[in-house]
């Protein structure tokens, strides 16, 4: 049968009757090379690899019992009584900072020797034929963190302050003991921290306390010098004498010039009375110079011995001051560290489970086939871009 009879060919075109009578009919398609490589790459990279999985998750993955512990960080507030100390006596960070802590800690390696003196790891995470989770016979440091963090999970809450913690082991009670040495590892390290910022607080109060004695002692030794050095208690007191004495100085002088206006009205020039009052005048004149040069400049001035004994006094107050608030600041953080400020409540857990909730087989199978079928997808079409390039 030829191809115009097998298609009708009086019925078509006389254009489409030369094109076909020119190229023919397509042939029938066959299997290519490039179409067995396309099958055999679909296995390799989907099929046998989804077949490992299978027979690691039916075949050798343990069932897995998984503990949950929530726990919370309290910290006592600051009394507002003792608000004006200014944070000397403030024990601590936030409660956010040791959230952050904690969990750095249940995730480190320093925590993993603790738990295992208390439970003892390689008995109860032994590898049960499960190669990825179980732990083998000989493990290092670097390994045994490995499996430790593939077991425990933790999550913090930044905000509140919350840290939730999963634990999985191949029974349950494996996992809920485990939950446990970690909550009681965790409390130990907030009662750990608790007590170094308690001394802490203590010790930096007692060195501003030593400060402020020494500075006391220098202030009230600087004191004593000025007035062992000038010969007066209180300047101001003095002054005062002085300026009594001055204004009774210049009352008598009044007086003298009275006296010796009398005289000099009433008696001869030679009368020896006129000179006894004229040299008493100068006498009292002479001394209320000598008093006002006392309150000029000059290095025995009374404005110089004022001015340092002004000085020395600020800075005895102020040493005085500082004193009463170091000492209070101490006798306040030694009130706070007799209690304890920081509390690690459990207020979850640790649970224990009834089912098996690791591995998740099915989950875990439908996401690696979906990403295995995407990927060998993907490089399919790259291939046929790259060949049609050609």
């Amino acid at each position: 049968m030829t191809v115009a009879r097998h298609i009708g060919f009086n019925s078509v075109p006389k254009s489409s009757k030369e094109a076909i009578a020119t190229l023919g009919l397509a042939r029938a398609a066959r299997p290519r090379r490039r179409h067995l490589g396309l099958i055999a790459s679909f296995v390799l990279l989907v099929l046998i690899p989804l077949d490992v999985l299978g027979y690691y998750l039916w075949g050798v993955a343990a069932d897995r019992y998984a503990s949950h512990v929530e726990l919370s960080i309290q910290r006592e507030e600051t009394p507002a009584a003792l608000d004006f100390l200014g944070g000397i006596a403030e024990i601590g960070g936030g409660n956010g900072a040791d959230a952050e802590i904690l969990r750095a800690y249940i995730e480190g390696p320093d925590i993993i020797a603790r738990v295992d003196r208390a439970v003892d790891l390689n008995a109860l995470l032994g590898g049960r034929g499960d190669w990825f989770f179980g732990l083998p016979d000989q493990v290092d440091s670097s390994i045994l963190l490995t499996r430790w963090n593939r077991h425990v999970h933790v999550w913090h809450d930044p905000q509140n302050a919350l840290i939730r913690l999963r634990v999985t082991a191949f029974a349950p009670e494996d996992a809920q003991a485990i939950a446990t040495a970690i909550s009681d590892e965790a409390s130990a390290l907030i009662n750990h921290l608790s007590d170094q910022a308690r001394v802490d607080s203590i010790y930096h109060a007692q060195v501003e306390l030593n400060r402020t004695v020494e500075r006391l002692k220098s202030a009230r030794l600087a004191m004593m010098e000025f007035r062992t050095r000038t010969q007066i208690v209180d300047p101001a007191a003095d002054i005062a004498t002085r300026m009594a004495l001055l204004s009774d100085l210049r009352q008598q002088r009044t007086d003298a010039e009275i006296e010796l206006s009398m005289l000099q009205e009433t008696t001869r020039t030679n009368d020896p009375r006129l000179a006894q009052a004229a040299r008493r005048k100068s006498a009292i004149e002479r001394r209320i110079a000598e008093e006002k040069a006392l309150f000029g400049t000059g290095t025995g001035a009374y404005s110089a011995v004022m001015a340092e004994f002004e000085t020395l006094q600020v800075d005895l107050e102020y040493a005085e001051k500082s004193y009463l608030s170091a000492q209070t600041a101490l006798e306040v953080a030694r009130a706070r560290a007799d209690r304890q400020t920081r509390y690690l409540t459990p207020y979850v857990g640790p649970t224990r489970a009834d089912t098996a909730e690791f591995p998740s087989r099915w989950p875990i199978m439908g996401l690696a086939g979906a990403a295995l079928i995407l990927g060998w997808a993907v490089l399919a079409l790259v291939y046929y871009s790259l060949r049609d390039r050609r």
